[in-house]
């Protein structure tokens, strides 16, 4: 996401560009408790100030949170990045399956001015887990697998890792139906991989599956 952001503001393009550091606070590699006030003030103030309180927005609440955004970069004629699903963060919310199925379907016609595509990195859950392991580290793995904070990674540890996310996949796909969705083979090296997404952008083919503007 920060390759496509550099090259379109090399083109002279407005960038508006929402990572998961901008929605949960910065990324942290150990055990200390994250610090959610490093997120970015709109998704601070909607998912981490009422957390103590053990409360979640409201759906009416996020639907309000992504028009302004959207609007934002409309104004800006903005090219938007993000590299999460809003499916994931409604799951994480709470809600019935009625209220993020709803909630889904209004996010996608606020986004319909954006023209927003969907660009899926096709690649086994287990490589995904061992390039974030070469990035990030073992503490990092060790907390998301909820596993000793300074204990080993075995490949027994990936494969389960790897074993939940495929099974989660499924879910997320299917939150995406409506969306124009483009599959790209990420299991390529990373220069290839950031080629074949901005060769998708820049010549869309009509009737292709899309994730994300």
């Amino acid at each position: 996401m920060r390759c496509l952001a550099e090259r379109y503001r090399g083109l002279g393009r407005e960038v508006t560009a929402i990572d998961e550091d901008a929605v949960w606070g910065e990324r942290r590699v150990d055990r200390a408790p994250v610090d959610y006030t490093t997120a970015s003030p709109l998704f601070y103030d909607l998912l981490h100030s009422e957390r103590d309180a053990g409360e979640s927005p409201p759906p009416a609440q996020v639907v309000q949170v992504f028009e302004q955004l959207v609007n934002e970069a409309l104004d800006r004629s903005a090219i938007w990045l993000q590299d999460w699903c809003w499916s994931d963060l409604l799951g994480m919310l709470g809600w019935d399956h009625q209220a993020v199925r709803v909630t889904l379907q209004q996010l996608q016609k606020i986004a319909a001015a954006l023209a927003p595509r969907v660009i899926y990195l096709r690649v086994d859950p287990s490589v995904a887990l061992l390039r974030a392991l070469e990035e990030r580290g073992a503490r990092w793995f060790n907390r998301h697998a909820a596993t000793p904070f300074d204990g080993p990674v075995t490949a027994t540890m990936v494969d389960n890792m790897a074993a939940l996310s495929r099974r989660a996949e499924s879910a997320r796909i299917g939150a995406l139906a409506g969306w124009a969705t483009t599959s790209v083979d990420a299991a390529a090296p990373q220069h290839e991989v950031l080629e074949a997404i901005w060769q998708e952008l820049e010549q869309p083919q009509p009737g292709s599956l899309r994730c994300g503007q």
